[in-house]
């Protein structure tokens, strides 16, 4: 499993990615990351961002702000210069408390939920010094997109901050049966 996860306390980690390997033999999996970020208003069912109503696509530096209309539609508006260089801000208009996300742009265009904030009160401006610092962690008991209220039940055993590795990376993931550890480590 993957998560994100920053140092503003505010912010919940959300599963990033799970990977389901055998206990036995040889696997492999792909994962893509793009330092591409964005403000989302998730839509949340039992802990787990089940998708999101709106988005909008920010670089650091830029502010964006949630607004809700008469018919229940929420927009962000279109990024500005906010008020911060070093950090993505949103400022939550609408007239009553809101969870949001910080998501990442896929390849494909589609948000996917790193970081969650709930009930960001009406009038409230949030800002998040996003550093895509990518945790592994070896176990069975999470989703995608699942938000990780009570962090993490098992131990990290590998972290990086993305934006230190070449544009392609291949890691292998290991189990030492002497210790009974995984290890993940570069090819």
């Amino acid at each position: 499993m993957f998560t994100f996860d920053d140092s503003n306390d505010s912010y919940i980690p959300v599963c990033w990615r799970v990977i389901h390997f055998p206990a036995f033999g040889p696997a492999s999996a792909s994962v893509s990351f793009q330092s591409q970020y964005a403000f989302a208003k998730p839509q949340v069912d039992n802990d787990r961002i089940v998708g999101v109503s709106t988005y909008v696509p920010l670089n650091v530096g830029q502010s964006t702000t949630l607004t809700k209309s008469d018919d229940g539609a929420y927009t962000f508006s279109a990024p500005t210069t906010g008020e911060s260089p070093d950090s993505l801000q949103a400022k939550n208009a609408s007239s009553s408390s809101e969870s949001l996300a910080l998501a990442c742009i896929t390849a494909s265009s589609v948000p996917t939920p790193v970081l969650y904030l709930d009930s960001v009160a009406s009038g409230t401006l949030t800002s998040a010094r996003f550093v895509p610092r990518l945790r592994a962690y070896v176990t069975s008991n999470y989703q995608e997109a699942q938000i990780l209220r009570s962090g993490v039940s098992s131990s990290v055993i590998w972290e990086q901050n993305l934006a230190d590795l070449d544009a392609s990376s291949t890691w292998a993931l290991t189990y030492n049966p002497m210790s009974g550890t995984h290890s993940l480590s570069r090819e």
